[in-house]
Formats: structure tokens, sequence, C-alpha cells
């Protein structure tokens, strides 16, 4: 695991640049949007190749102050791994810097607004993640989220079936991916505290893996159980966004995003993919 971590400009305090985004975007005062953004910590995840639109980012992101690191994936795949590592890191930098409060998890192969991490982190709840969407030759795109259905069953939402989805608003979810992820220093304190491992899957999941041959809860479903036995909630931010770049582009199509749509009022589609 990488320990580079890119801290604090100490000469430059203020987050006000020419050559940066204006902080005025979020509709904060300069002071104020200069402490969100130095309480957060963003770690980007990569196998040695940082998507370049994500790589430019890293330029304004230290000029508002922000700790940032690129962590190298030491463990071949072992994606567990890398995140509990990720956690143990924050937890150690936090040690001394007791102002970081917010853990940022972005993958290498994404492009994201400049800001994401600081617009994830003010709703100051416990996990908030970005919308991130992938692909399945059956479901075609997806998002990266579990949000129950009108049935109560926690779904993927797909473009196959659900169609349509906010352009903005705070949901509730049953858990979110981590490959744009929120994460509040108290979740992953309150975890570690409880005797469990951020991220990490139980034994009892891996051996349930070996003989059905279907792993059932992955590190990122994992993760929101164990914030969930403490009481943590999980959000997805609508109007945080990401590009996951795989043979193609993906993200949820433009034309589909409803600005008008209440969060709270969209349902998922009960044909969606249901997470057994």
């Amino acid at each position: 695991m990488s320990n580079l971590v890119l801290g604090p400009n100490p000469h430059k305090t203020s987050a006000s640049s020419t050559e940066a985004p204006a902080p005025s975007m979020m509709g904060m005062e300069e002071d104020a949007f200069a402490k969100l953004a130095q309480s957060v910590f963003i770690m980007v995840l990569t196998r040695g190749t940082i998507a370049s639109d994500l790589a430019l980012m890293f330029g304004h992101w230290a000029r508002f102050g922000t700790t940032i690191t690129a962590v190298k994936d030491e463990f071949g795949g072992f994606v567990e791994m890398n995140r509990a590592n990720m956690c143990s890191l924050f937890q150690r930098v936090r040690h001394d810097r007791p102002e970081l409060t917010h853990l940022v998890m972005i993958d290498d192969d994404e492009a994201v607004p400049w800001d994401a991490p600081y617009r994830l982190a003010s709703w100051g709840e416990p996990i908030v993640s970005g919308l991130i969407c992938s692909y399945e030759e059956h479901r075609g795109i997806f998002a990266n989220i579990f949000v129950e259905d009108e049935y109560k069953i926690a779904r993927m939402p797909s473009f196959n079936r659900t169609k349509t989805i906010p352009g903005r608003g705070l949901l509730e979810c049953a858990s979110v991916g981590s490959g744009l992820l929120c994460i509040r220093h108290d979740v992953i304190d309150g975890i570690v505290e409880s005797g469990e491992k951020p991220f990490v899957l139980s034994e009892k999941d891996r051996a349930a893996c070996l003989e059905t041959g279907v792993l059932k809860m992955g590190e990122d479903t994992t993760f929101c159980a164990q914030a969930k036995r403490l009481g943590f909630r999980t959000y997805v931010d609508f109007g945080v966004r990401g590009k996951h770049f795989k043979n193609i582009t993906i993200q949820w199509p433009n034309s589909h995003v409803d600005y008008n749509l209440d969060a709270r009022d969209w349902k998922v589609d009960s044909r969606d993919y249901f997470h057994g």
C-alpha cells in the first residue's frame, strides 16, 4: 500500500484559486468550503493506471487543501483487503490529524466531478455513495446500489427495467458500491471497535461461497451490513454521478435523468436484480 499522502499546503489555506473551479459553485462561503475540503481524505485505489480525467482532479483537490493519496492494489484483486487497508491508513493518519473526518474512496477507472468528494461529505451522513454504473450482458447498464422496491426487496436498478432515475436528492439504500464512496470516521472506528475489519468478508460467507459457487456478499455489501448492525445508515446522492470506464463509458443515460422527480418518491422496478 502506498504511504504517499498529499496534505494541505501550509502556504495556501484559502479555497479560492484562479486555476481551479470556484467553491461558490457549492453555494458555500469560502471559509466554510475550505474547512469542508480540509476534512476530506481522498484515496484512489489503483492497479497502476489512473484514468486521465480522474488524474487531472488531483491538482484541483490539492489546491483546496484536501489530503489525497493513490493506493496501489498490492493484493492482486483481493479488493476487500485493499479497502480494509485504506480504512486502516485513514485511522493512522487521522490519529495526528483529527480534522480529517471523511474518507472518500474512488476507483482509478472513473471520472468524477471536481466537487464530488465535497458534495458527498457535506451531507454529514455516515455513508454516502455517488452513482456509479456498471454493465452486464443481461441487465445492461445498472447502478451499483441496492434500493428497496415496492415489495421491500432490495434490488439493483437497471436501465432495462427501471429506466429513469432522479437527477438529484438523497435516498437511503440497503447497500451501495464502493467505487465512489464517502465514509464518516465514526463508522470505521465503530466497526473496528466491534472486533470486525471493515469490508472483510465473514468466514460464514466464504464457506457458503465454496459450497454454492455464489458469493452473496461482496466487500461493499459486507461493509454496509457491518455499518447497519451498528446503527449507521447508508445513502446515495443522485446528484453526484461519475463515469465508469470499461470497454465503454458507462453512466445512467442523461435522457432518463428526471430533475423534477423527488428521490423519496422514486421506485426501483420490482423486476430488477434481486440480491438474495
